[in-house]
């Protein structure tokens, strides 16, 4: 299969989220541009793409969008979160050794122990368990990066090639971890086609998302003149 370059990715990616926020939006104006330099919670970063559009109560609805090809394939590589795990267990445990050892009272204090040790270990375990299902005690780098960039809608795009080696190692534990974080990811092919693996969750901000954005001032001109903006 061919290999193909991140640009690609991120050209094709972007010309096809247009499409179809066009047509699902199709009496609204649509700002789409690629590079987009942000700001957001003390972390700068450049989004591979951003959209956006008002919304009828003038709300400006932002999509941002990270694209990915086999150059940047380690990105794409599971990776365990150990300092989130230690501090978990070490966390978990000695507060229901001290709930235990409190609620056991007046119980002299080896009883509290025989007691209070399993129940901390079993809790414990389970907590930690529950976690491990829910995705929160591992993580990809693209996961991450992708959270920098602000957005009522995000979205990932991955070349197909790295795709099917990904696959092939991690058995699919990204969408996993996509759908976890609500981060929708399209999967792009030669000859334009694009696939949708996952549709991302809206989440809105009150305030909006368009304020952490370099060019915001732009964009808000551009949705409310509807002139095509300079590259």
């Amino acid at each position: 299969m061919a290999r193909l370059t991140e640009k690609y990715v991120q050209t094709k990616a972007l010309n096809y989220l247009h499409h179809f926020y066009c047509e699902k939006n199709p009496d609204k104006v649509i700002f789409a541009s690629a590079e987009v330099a942000t700001t957001y919670r003390r972390k700068r970063g450049r989004a591979d793409g951003l959209l956006a559009f008002k919304r009828d109560n003038d709300y400006i609805y932002t999509i941002s969008l990270e694209a990915k090809s086999h150059k940047t394939f380690s990105s794409l590589i599971r990776k365990s979160r150990d300092r989130l795990f230690l501090f978990l267990l070490g966390f978990s445990f000695i507060s229901f050794a001290v709930i235990s050892w409190i609620t056991l009272g007046a119980t002299v204090w080896w009883l509290k122990i025989i007691v209070a040790l399993p129940v901390s270990i079993i809790i414990s375990a389970a907590l930690l368990t529950v976690l491990e299902k829910k995705n929160k005690l591992d993580t990809h780098d693209i996961i991450q990066q992708v959270k920098r960039y602000p957005a009522d809608e995000k979205w990932i795009a991955i070349s197909k090639d790295a795709y099917n080696s990904y696959n092939k190692t991690e058995n699919g534990l990204l969408v996993t971890h996509a759908r976890a974080d609500g981060i929708g990811v399209l999967v792009v092919s030669t000859s334009d086609k694009v696939v949708v693996e996952l549709y991302p969750k809206m989440k809105s901000s009150r305030e909006g998302y368009i304020r952490y954005y370099k060019i915001n001032e732009k964009i808000k001109k551009y949705l409310n003149t509807d002139l095509v903006p300079e590259s």
